[in-house]
């Protein structure tokens, strides 16, 4: 006997009036008591650079001192007269660091929103905030390395030398190339070197996450019989130096964000008196620096503040900072780029 098929008077008790075409619409929604963020992003890049606060100040000056020069004296020459060069008369110049505008990141939340809602959400947004500007500085620390690295020589004969630009162009194969990446590393030691950047253990190489693990597959960097003590592994996918350079997964560097070019001059309190942030790094792959290399100012750090907005029945939240940034020594950063 065949059943009669039900076409009329069917209930669905999930199913919500009016022509829903969710039948499950209306069954209750558990809630798993987790919130699910982005994942956190602390400040990788601040660590590497020179911060110093300042106090009822805009700027900081740091005077760069040229190199002195030694000669042969001869017994009866004046020093005070003769011309051959055994006094020095020293070339100086100065590096500037501004302050830049108030940095802030900021929602609301609706008073109705807030009350209904069955999870916290305010300390999980201002934790967001907080990560916003850690990026951006972090992307303010990789514009400054470019423009270090694209700073010239300044003074006679070299005195304060320049960046400098290294092309990895590979046919395509920049970032997965392990063996021309250790390559680039020794080249990018040899040149730190010939501009007489310690090495003190302060030296770095910030790449790619392409980059670096392509580097970890290389066994000579992390062999015994080639490195003196445990220098990473495949277990591990870390790895520490190569050529006396500590290398740091940064996945900051082939961000489209930081690669075009999001900043301009608008940054700076005035026309005049504004870090350069603004540099082309569309081809920028990764950079080599030592520490001393970069300077910061710290006008006010990271701070919270939590208002009440009568007119509009909300909550406001704000995360900010005052900071700036420079190149102090551009002779200590190499910038590695893909030149196609």
């Amino acid at each position: 006997m065949a059943y009669p098929t039900i076409d009329t008077g069917l209930t669905r008790p999930g199913e919500a009036y009016g022509g829903s075409t969710d039948p499950l619409e209306l069954f209750l929604k558990k809630f798993s008591g987790e919130v699910i963020t982005l994942f956190e992003h602390l400040n990788m890049l601040k660590p590497f650079v020179r911060m110093r606060t300042l106090r009822r100040a805009k700027s900081a000056q740091f005077p760069v001192l040229g190199r002195a020069s030694a000669g042969y004296f001869s017994p009866g020459q004046n020093l005070l007269q003769d011309s051959g060069g055994l006094l020095t008369q020293f070339e100086q110049i100065e590096r500037v660091i501004y302050a830049d505008k108030k940095l802030v990141a900021g929602t609301t939340i609706d008073e109705w929103d807030d009350l209904i809602n069955h999870y916290e959400v305010r300390q999980e947004y201002t934790r967001e905030l907080a990560q916003a500007l850690a990026r951006e500085f972090d992307y303010n620390v990789l514009k400054v390395l470019a423009v270090g690295a694209n700073t010239a020589a300044t003074g006679t004969g070299s005195q304060f030398p320049g960046g400098t630009r290294l092309d990895i162009n590979d046919g395509g194969t920049e970032e997965t190339d392990g063996a021309a990446l250790v390559a680039h590393l020794f080249t990018s030691a040899k040149t730190l070197d010939n501009n007489y950047v310690p090495q003190d253990g302060n030296r770095w190489a910030i790449l790619s996450p392409t980059a670096y693990y392509a580097i970890c597959q290389q066994k000579d960097v992390i062999d015994s019989d080639y490195t003196v003590m445990r220098n990473g592994g495949l277990d591990t996918g870390k790895v520490k130096q190569v050529a006396g350079i500590n290398l740091l997964s940064c996945p900051h560097v082939g961000d489209v964000t930081f690669r075009d070019n999001h900043l301009s001059t608008a940054h700076g309190m005035t026309a005049t008196e504004l870090n350069d942030y603004v540099v082309d790094c569309t081809k920028t792959r990764a950079f080599v620096f030592h520490t001393s290399a970069l300077g910061g100012v710290t006008v006010q750090d990271l701070s919270f503040e939590s208002e009440w907005l009568i007119e509009y029945q909300a909550w406001l939240l704000l995360a900010k900072f005052i900071m700036g940034l420079r190149p102090l020594r551009p002779e200590a950063i190499v910038e590695w780029y893909d030149s196609v």
